[in-house]
């Protein structure tokens, strides 16, 4: 049974830096939210989700935009 370290978790997520963003600002404020701060902020969580392997696709990125927009 093979074990996956902090090391082996570190790659994993260095990895993932490199993939391009699943959602863009322009997404966001087609969604009817302001430029502004919010849209970095948002940015900012869908990067996390991406990166935690909890959104893998555009489809699921801009699903949770518009879940977050409430």
């Amino acid at each position: 049974m093979e074990t996956t370290g902090p090391r082996d978790l570190l790659m994993t997520v260095l990895s993932r830096m490199d993939e391009p963003l699943l959602a863009s600002g322009e997404d966001i404020v087609n969604l009817g939210i302001p430029e502004g701060r919010q849209v970095g902020l948002l940015l900012d969580q869908v990067r996390r989700l991406q990166l935690d392997g909890m959104i893998g696709s555009r489809e699921e990125a801009v699903a949770y935009l518009c879940a977050s927009k409430g």
